[in-house]
């Protein structure tokens, strides 16, 4: 989850050892993509009504990016209401876990909200494009 905040990002416990290839990708991820290390970091933009479930939206210009966060084991369904009319008009969800697309599409535009089935200790990062 702090990989995908507006800061450094440290490991002081050694979660990273037996984890360096995770670890890597994800670090690289904020190092080569623009909506990163170009865009801005809103962390209120989007709200779930799951009070265990972490979002962080980043922007630059049409594009954006939803890191979302399951802080607990368990599966569940959210729903992430945007701040901002018709900023989904789809996109695709990559689990960060594994570095693979995850199958299926989400919804197009409910407006101001999206449905997402979370696994248990989920981390997504949801692309798209401002509508």
């Amino acid at each position: 989850m702090t990989a995908f905040m507006d800061c450094g990002f440290m490991s002081y416990y050694g979660a990273h050892v037996g984890n360096e290839d995770y670890y890597e990708r994800i670090l690289n991820i904020r190092e080569k993509d623009e909506i990163f290390y170009k865009g801005t970091c809103r962390m209120t933009e989007v709200t779930c009504d799951d009070g265990k479930t972490v979002t962080l939206l980043w922007n630059y210009q049409d594009k954006w990016a939803l890191f979302v966060g399951n802080l607990e084991r368990k599966e569940k369904r959210v729903r992430l209401s945007f701040q901002e009319e018709n900023l989904w008009r789809g996109g695709e969800v990559w689990d960060l876990c594994t570095g693979e697309q995850r199958e299926g599409s989400l919804p197009e535009n409910q407006g101001k909200a999206i449905t997402l089935d979370l696994k248990g200790a989920d981390c997504l990062l949801v692309r798209g494009v401002s509508g």
